[in-house]
């Protein structure tokens, strides 16, 4: 372990990593792949992400007073039930409906107040929610400056309730698949620098210099990533591991070598 955190700083520790078992390595590649990813999966916990009437539905301010304005006031949630009188349609353009109560046919985009759920729907898309964010409310409470923002931010957050944990382990999933793939490919490619050298280091040796050469790449995504944005981690990632085994390459195994003549 000691060796390993060592490889962050020194080129040389990452040398003395080259045989570490392949079990070893494949837990270490997990692990580097989930923190390659971390700041993109933190995205995944902001209510603003969940907003699909913006980025989905891409609904005008014009919509959203329509919607607004055909609100039933009348109507409210009560120990995670939709309470209404009667049924209630609002069609706020062709592929965008709001109903209030059972309706045979969802559209393609919209929401359906149901008596025990909520139907959100984006792009044929249907997402079953709980009336858990609304309990205690009524329509009422929402006809307000800023009531859209106050309806559709409960929305919101009744979907990342539903959806954060796919999509958080569905991110790590992709970013220890990504990694693994990654180096395979960085380390196939860097064997090629044998066919001028008499002896070299094999595959198994090479997938560990790049693997623990990729150790100080991730600990930099992680500090652009929360620091900054997440936009560049990939650009850095996939340019500074590749130019850090380079590094430990020339320093460390190159004097190794036997050169041909």
């Amino acid at each position: 372990m000691k060796r390993i955190l060592e490889s962050v700083f020194l080129t040389k520790a990452v040398f003395e990593l080259r045989n570490t078992h392949v079990l070893v390595t494949l837990l270490v590649s997990i692990f580097l792949g989930i923190l390659m990813f971390t700041p993109f999966t933190f995205m995944f916990f902001e209510l603003s992400t969940y907003r699909m009437d913006v980025t989905n539905w891409q609904i005008s301010g014009a919509e959203q007073e329509i919607i607004m304005a055909g609100l039933p006031v009348d109507c409210y949630f009560d120990e995670g039930r939709f309470n209404c009188a009667e049924d209630f349609f609002i069609n706020v353009r062709q592929d965008l409906s709001i109903s209030f109560g059972y309706k045979e046919e969802f559209p393609t985009n919209g929401m359906v107040f149901q008596e025990t759920s909520l139907i959100f729907l984006t792009n044929d898309t249907a997402y079953d929610l709980s009336y858990n964010s609304f309990n205690g409310t009524s329509f009422a409470d929402f006809v307000t400056t800023d009531g859209y923002e106050l309806l559709f931010n409960r929305v919101a957050n009744g979907l990342r309730n539903e959806l954060l944990l796919t999509f958080v382990l569905g991110s790590y999933q992709t970013g220890i698949i990504t990694f693994i793939v990654f180096v395979l490919g960085v380390s196939a490619l860097s064997m090629l620098l044998k066919f001028s050298h008499l002896n070299f280091i094999n595959f198994k040796q090479m997938v560990n210099i790049v693997v623990f050469s990729s150790f100080q790449m991730v600990i930099l995504v992680m500090l652009v990533g929360f620091i900054f944005t997440p936009g560049f981690t990939t650009l850095i990632f996939n340019f500074g591991t590749p130019l850090r085994a380079y590094v430990v390459y020339k320093r460390e195994v190159l004097p190794t070598l036997v050169t041909k003549n």
